[in-house]
């Protein structure tokens, strides 16, 4: 990815770009997937500049593994199935680093959103309270 990044053409403004350094469904490569957003992402917050970039990860990438869209009663329910596949692997990809997602279904979508949401609001809830790092001395 480092090395995609550092030829991009002169003509093409910093703030313009994105990667994808790709993202597997869950229990279809997803570790390698964590691996390779990790790294991009802790390289980027190092000062690598050429990757110091937003990251996308592709979440609808879920519905290729069978097991997101086929029918089987002994998995459940598909409306419900795939769905969680999808939100699942974007909360893997949110915890490594991913800034835009890709996703398919609305209800991953909503999903997503509302754990994003709740860390935020997990965040003013502990900011509230009495200053919980004061246990912590330099």
């Amino acid at each position: 990815m480092k090395m995609l990044l550092k030829h991009v053409p002169d003509g093409l403004p910093r703030n313009q770009l994105t990667m994808d350094p790709f993202t597997a469904g869950v229990g279809y490569g997803i570790e390698y997937s964590i691996s390779s957003l990790e790294r991009c992402r802790l390289a980027g917050l190092l000062g690598e500049e050429s990757l110091a970039v937003p990251i996308i990860s592709a979440t609808s990438n879920v519905w290729a593994a069978r097991e997101a869209w086929k029918k089987n009663d002994e998995w459940g329910p598909r409306e419900l199935r795939g769905p969680l596949y999808e939100s699942a692997t974007g909360l893997v990809a949110l915890l490594c680093g991913a800034d835009i997602f890709y996703s398919l279904d609305v209800l991953a979508i909503e999903l997503l959103n509302k754990i994003i949401d709740s860390t935020h609001e997990l965040k003013e809830e502990m900011d509230k309270k009495s200053n919980y790092l004061s246990w912590i001395t330099a």
